[in-house]
């Protein structure tokens, strides 16, 4: 791998709480396969992890075997829909991942449910995300979204510090060289999610959810033909995606510490990867839909 590339690589932790991800047949990590993911990104300067307090008891684990090492970016869910109790409400979840992360400050808070939520519930959040940063509680604020959904009207009305979204070979609707301006202007940092889309990208006998199995299994040759033509590792060519320079962070999730030490004996390469045009793309690239 790239000697910087580790500097942009956040640790994933969905799986570390909840029974998540495609590839990991929806199996929750064990203790000890995390502690030693946690001991080998110390190792390898590894500094930021993202988690969420939905991420069944993700947040308390990493309170208990971080050491305090890692910059956390935990993500929070906005239910309610008047300005007090949005207040409140996220408050209440500041404090209570506070006390999970075993942290005074976190290093960043997002919004995990910005696709549920209307502009009115937006506005108030970010306000409020924005006074609770004020106060000296997270470092920075931003939000989780899918492609470049809310992108542009959040963007022109709030001043945030982070966008967290899917960003793939297959998936760039938020690095339009457009967006690339905005951000730059805005001086707000992208973090890729969804690099691998939960494993797809990267294992052709993968066992898709029966929802888009035969929608997969009809277009997944276009993508694995390219591979092989770039006679390279899909893993590899997935991968590449964070090597543009227009994306800060990427964040990644791994079944076992071999993968993640994979990531690191990759070297960094550059692809040629055609647009790939599936039948109902939007279908396969958001995995809000596959259930």
């Amino acid at each position: 791998m790239n000697n910087h590339l580790h500097k942009k690589i956040i640790l994933g932790t969905a799986n570390f709480g909840l029974n998540y991800g495609v590839k990991n047949k929806f199996k929750k990590l064990k203790i000890t396969e995390i502690k030693r993911l946690l001991n080998f990104s110390i190792k390898k300067g590894i500094s930021t992890i993202d988690t969420a307090n939905s991420y069944g008891n993700a947040e308390k684990i990493l309170g208990k075997c971080s050491h305090h090492q890692f910059k956390i970016i935990t993500k929070i869910l906005i239910s309610k829909k008047k300005k007090n109790e949005i207040y409140n409400e996220i408050l209440c979840q500041i404090n209570q991942s506070r006390k999970n992360l075993k942290q005074k400050k976190i290093y960043a808070i997002l919004i995990h449910n910005i696709l549920g939520l209307n502009n009115s519930q937006i506005k108030f959040a970010l306000e409020a995300l924005q006074n609770f940063k004020g106060k000296g509680l997270i470092n920075k604020i931003g939000i989780s979204t899918y492609g470049n959904y809310k992108i542009k009207y959040i963007t022109k009305f709030f001043t945030i510090d982070i966008i967290q979204t899917s960003v793939n070979i297959l998936d760039k609707r938020a690095i339009t060289p457009e967006l690339l301006n905005l951000y730059k202007k805005k001086k707000i940092e992208i973090h890729a999610r969804s690099i691998f889309l939960q494993g797809l990208l990267i294992d052709k006998n993968l066992k898709v959810p029966k929802k888009i199995k035969k929608l997969w299994d009809k277009n997944k040759y276009k993508l694995f033909d390219i591979y092989s033509k770039n006679h390279a590792k899909p893993y590899e060519i997935a991968l590449s995606i964070g090597f543009n320079n227009n994306i800060k962070k990427i964040v990644i999730g791994v079944d076992n510490l071999s993968q993640l030490k994979e990531t690191f004996n990759l070297k960094r390469k550059k692809f040629t990867i055609p647009k790939v045009t599936f039948q109902k793309m939007n279908k396969i690239i958001n995995p809000y839909l596959w259930k």
